[in-house]
Parts: structure tokens; sequence; C-alpha cells
């Protein structure tokens, strides 16, 4: 039942007569007797009684007329609803990443986000790859972060932000000076230009802490030790590279991590850092949705701001 069936109805009951009420609508009364049976039939109610004169309005009829009051009203409430989402003034954004890209890229952005758009509730959601996958195309998220990963399909990948991925040795580990030499400052991670380079082979006496082999930094660790002839020497697999990151920490062993995250984790211990190969010691991260479904108003506006919240890289 439509909105002119409703005026229709309603100017019967105002005036008690079909013939003034097709005057007011300003339509034949044919057309309003027509579609005021069509409305009982498909209510399977009687709206008016029409063997008293003037017109009456049923009981029925009644609860008809309230019922067109509740549904507008619940209308009303729907569109105001959709507008305050549209205009960010209220809405739910629910966003994934593993533990490690969580925990570095999103802090400063929600922490924004939330004073700009207080009316947006905000959840954050933990995974690996294939359960964020799957997450996404469920509609259990809205986005996720993640490194390249283009197993399956349904997917878009959006390119985020670029860095570099470094050598993460113990202090306690005993170097050469020659390798030390080599040694980036913390001040310089990720800075532009091609940065000194410290072969992979005079780590070769160490023991390496490996990312599982589906995880983009453990496939990078096995090219470069191809390349370079070594000998895998795995004492640990882990499967985030924040557990990795801080196992080098204790002095465990040698791990790779990305740039980004060495600059925003929050440690006040370090281990040092060293550039082993600059065209293969790169990553790229994407902001990932669903392809065949529309971006929410809030994914799009946090989106945004991680990119205006992307770390500026040293000089």
């Amino acid at each position: 039942m439509n909105r002119e069936t409703e005026r229709y109805i309603r100017a019967v009951a105002k005036f008690r007569s079909i013939s003034k009420a097709a005057k007011h609508t300003g339509i034949s009364q044919p057309a309003i007797s027509s579609q005021i049976r069509k409305a009982e039939e498909e209510l399977g109610v009687t709206i008016f009684d029409r063997s008293s004169h003037p017109l009456e309005i049923t009981r029925q009829g009644e609860l008809v007329l309230r019922y067109f009051d509740k549904l507008n009203a619940l209308q009303d409430s729907f569109q105001e609803d959709v507008r305050g989402v549209e205009s960010l003034e209220r809405g739910y954004l629910k966003i994934g990443g593993t533990s490690t890209f969580n925990a570095v890229y999103l802090p400063d952005a929600i922490r924004t986000f939330a004073k700009r758009y207080p009316g947006i509730q905000v959840e954050v959601l933990d995974g690996n790859v294939e359960e964020l996958r799957n997450m996404a195309l469920s509609g259990d998220i809205d986005f996720f972060i993640s490194s390249p990963t283009h197993e399956g399909s349904g997917l878009h990948f959006e390119r985020f932000l670029e860095s570099r991925i470094y050598l993460c040795v113990p202090r306690a580990a005993k170097l050469p000076e020659e390798v030390l030499a080599g040694e980036i400052p913390f001040e310089k991670i990720d800075a532009e230009g091609i940065q000194p380079e410290t072969p992979l082979s005079a780590f070769r006496d160490l023991p390496f802490i490996r990312l599982d082999g589906k995880r983009n930094l453990g496939a990078m660790l096995d090219r470069l030790m191809e390349k370079e002839g070594l000998q895998k020497k795995i004492t640990l697999q882990a499967d985030q590279s924040i557990t990795s990151y801080l196992m080098t920490i204790k002095g465990v062993g040698v791990s790779l991590m990305s740039g980004v995250d060495i600059r925003n984790i929050p440690f006040a211990d370090r281990p040092r850092f060293f550039m082993v190969d600059n065209s293969i010691c790169r990553r790229e991260m994407y902001l990932v949705y669903r392809e065949d479904h529309t971006v929410p108003a809030s994914a799009k506006a946090f989106m945004k701001l991680l990119k205006e919240h992307e770390t500026r890289k040293p000089s």
C-alpha cells in the first residue's frame, strides 16, 4: 500500500464522503472507491461502513489509520538515521587487521576519528589474513589492512603506503666493526633514498626468527636467503611480526620488520637495524574491502584519515 492510497483513505475519513474526498484530492469518485477496495482486500478488513450516511470509519479502519501513523513515524526515523549515517553523525564502523597492523596503524587515527565523529561507534577485530578476507566478504567488517594478498576474489585492494623492511638484530649479538658500521639509526628508518646495505651473509652465524610461510615477511626472508645461498637457520617460527620483533629485542634471534612498524611501536628497547637489500626489502600495504559492495561513508572517512595519518618519512 502506498502513500497515495493512505491519502485517499484519510480524505474519506475526514469528509465522510467519497464525492467530497474525490473533489478534495482531485481524482474521480470511481478511482477513490477502487483504491479503497483494493486496500481493504489487501489488508483483509472493512475500512468504511458503507451502509451509513454519511460514511463511518470502522474500528478496523481506525486501526489502519494508527498503522499508517506508526509506519510514517518509522519511515521518518529511518530516513533520519540514513541522513545521520551519510553525514557521519551516527553509525558503526568495523575495521579488521592483524594484531600488529591494528596496534601500529589504528590508535592515532581512531583517536582523531572519535573527536571528529563522536556518534560513530568503532569496533576493531583481529585476525589472520584468511579470517579477515572471510569477514570482509561476509560483511562482518567494512575493510581491513593487509600486506599484498591477492588470493581469492571479490576484494578490492586500495594502495595505502609503502615501507622498507629492515633486518632486526639483537643488541647483544657480537658483530664485527665493519658490520656495525652499516647500522641504520632509528631516526633514519624509512628515510628517502637508497640506504647503505649490509649483506645478509654478515649475519649467517646468528639464529633467525621466521614468520609463517603464508606471511609476506616469511616469504621475503626465504627469498633473501636463497639469493645469497644461505642455509636456513631458523630458531623460531612466529605467527605475528610483533612476536618476532619482541623475541629479537629479548635476544632470541634475527627477524624482519617494516619501517613503519618500527617507528610506531612504542618500545623503549630496540634492536639494531640493517638494510640488507634495497630492491627486495620493500612492502606495500593495502586497504581491502568488498568490490561488489558500497563502502559505507564512515569507512571512507576513516580510510581517508588513515592516509592523512601516514607517518611522514624521515629526511
